[in-house]
Parts: structure tokens; sequence; C-alpha cells
């Protein structure tokens, strides 16, 4: 590339950077030309290994089918994107053998962050936060201090649910709650 350009890899490298060395119109012209005419695409691991950083976050979710989980990775790609980030999804099916896999392959491809809803007990967060990951755990909440927790307050949901059909007469009540053993579903219930 910076044989095609006429300079030195140095500027190129200001040029690809946005480096604080100043650099002239002309020259960053002949750069970005030479980058055109080559068809130079930047290699992500090389900058991976450079910045410390990929990029990317992990996400898992128990069921990809289930509409909740679909709706939720669709926007959290969309605000990751937002920011230049890349979504890696990961499909626990329901398995916590499997979502400890996804966890681990998410901490070996160096992934920024990961964001995280289980299945069962939460030893794949534990692995990955004393693996130096961030994790964020939505819709569960977890004992470990070097994690953040998203969640609703599904008891109080569940009371004003309950309290407004009440107060508009009804007295048959029924609930849609999901699985006995998720833990949403029993403090809804």
């Amino acid at each position: 590339m910076a044989r095609a350009a006429g300079t030195s890899t140095a500027v190129v490298s200001y040029v690809l950077n946005e480096g604080s060395r100043p650099i002239s119109a002309a020259t960053r012209e002949k750069v970005l030309r030479a980058i055109e005419e080559v068809g130079y695409r930047p290699n992500g691991v090389a900058r991976a290994l450079a910045s410390g950083s990929t990029r990317t976050l992990g996400l898992v979710v128990p069921e990809l089918a289930n509409q909740f989980f679909a709706t939720l990775a669709h926007a959290l790609e969309a605000e990751a994107s937002k920011y230049g980030l890349v979504l890696l999804l990961g499909d626990s099916a329901e398995s916590v053998a499997r979502e400890r896999e996804l966890v681990d392959t998410f901490v070996a491809r160096q992934v920024d962050g990961l964001i995280y809803v289980g299945v069962g007990p939460h030893d794949a967060v534990q692995a990955a936060t004393s693996a130096g990951l961030a994790v964020v755990v939505l819709d569960r909440t977890t004992d470990d201090e070097r994690t953040a927790s998203v969640v609703i307050d599904n008891v109080g949901g569940a009371r004003a649910a309950t309290e407004h059909l009440l107060g508009h007469g009804r007295r048959r009540l029924g609930a849609l709650l999901g699985p006995r053993d998720v833990p949403t579903s029993r403090a809804r219930r």
C-alpha cells in the first residue's frame, strides 16, 4: 500500500488511524486513492491485537425461537452497531452445558463484554468474570459482585396487574407465567 501511494508505511498508518501527526491533504488523498485501487481492507485481528479491543460483544440467550429473546437480540445488535460494535450471538438451546461452551468460546475470542441471559446456575458468568470479562446479566440476578444485573420488578409488576384487574371488577384471573423452574416465573406467581 505504501509503495502504491509513494509514501512510507508510517504515513499510511497515520492516514488509516487518524494519527496525531499532521499529513498534507495531497498526501492523504494519494494514500486514500491507493487504498481504493488496491482494495485494501484493514485486518481486524491485527487491529484487535494492537488496540487490545475486538469491538465485539457476546450475547447468550436461552432460546432464539422465543420471540422475547429474538426481539432482545435485535435491539441489542442495533444499539451496539451505533457504537461500532459487533454483537456475536449464542443460543444455548436451554442447556446449561451449551451455555458454558458459548461463554468459553466468547472468552477465547476475547470479546470486550458479555450480555448473558442464563438458564441455570451462573457458573458460566463466574468463569467469564474470572477471565476479566465485563458481564451484564439480564432478566436474572446474580450474587457475583463483579457483574451488573438488569431486571424488572416481577413481584411488583404481577401485583400491579392483579390489582388493576381486580379494580375493574374482574374476579376470575389467570396468569401465563412461563416454566416453573425459571426464577422470573416463580416471582410473578
